[in-house]
């Protein structure tokens, strides 16, 4: 039979958090960023490169947060 402390789960918990708070981070970057460059506040040459990357770590913590049956 297989054991869970109280540890492992509040162990488990944190981890979830933490993607989530990852994923909103992420989320919310990809906002202003996409917003920045509506508003040509920085030319979209200089932004296009941190934009792609935000989306890129936005997919990566959403498929994490996904496969821990959040």
């Amino acid at each position: 039979m297989v054991q869970i402390t109280v540890k492992q789960t509040e162990q488990e918990a944190e981890q979830i958090l933490r993607i989530k708070i990852c994923e909103s981070e992420a989320s919310e970057t990809v906002y202003w960023l996409e917003i920045s460059i509506d508003m040509k506040w920085s030319e979209a040459t200089e932004l296009e490169s941190a934009l792609n990357e935000s989306n890129e770590l936005l997919a990566i913590f959403t498929s994490i947060g996904k496969n821990l049956n959040i």
